[in-house]
């Protein structure tokens, strides 16, 4: 059985070839050019102080919500402190050299933040959740964001 044939114009072939030189010569260039999106400080402080809270009632969900919370925090700094990368993992690991020591433990309070998650029987100590709380500050303030 023949397969049909289809005629497709190339993309090119429309293209200014000058144009899209100067697209790929220059293009590294203009990400250095971008204006960082703008740190609200006291709001970071806000939702900190709102972890902190959680981390001091006395049920797990709230511990859970607590360490969950202050993940999405770090992320959200992450993110506009330019790093690259499609999720925190990617983004964490493009920080690597700013969080130095601290990177494993920063990755490890993530790793517990996923089995919070993804692991509807997880069971959260609260010093698991202290301890995972703690590394996201230190996250945190490494970036000068706390």
């Amino acid at each position: 059985m023949n397969k049909p044939y289809y005629h497709h114009k190339r993309q090119y072939q429309n293209q200014d070839p000058l144009g899209n030189f100067f697209k790929i010569l220059f293009s590294p260039l203009t990400s250095l050019f971008k204006p960082q999106p703008k740190i609200d400080y006291n709001s970071i402080k806000k939702k900190w102080t709102d972890i902190r809270i959680k981390l001091n009632e006395d049920s797990e969900s709230s511990h859970k919500m607590a360490v969950i919370e202050a993940d999405k925090l770090l992320d959200s700094v992450l993110k506009s402190k330019m790093a690259k990368g499609e999720n925190f993992g990617e983004r964490l690991r493009d920080f690597r050299d700013r969080f130095k020591n601290h990177y494993s433990d920063i990755w490890q309070a993530h790793i517990i933040r996923n089995k919070i998650v993804h692991e509807s029987d997880y069971n959260l100590p609260k010093t698991e959740a202290e301890e995972a709380i703690r590394k996201f500050k230190k996250g945190l303030e490494i970036l000068g964001v706390l």
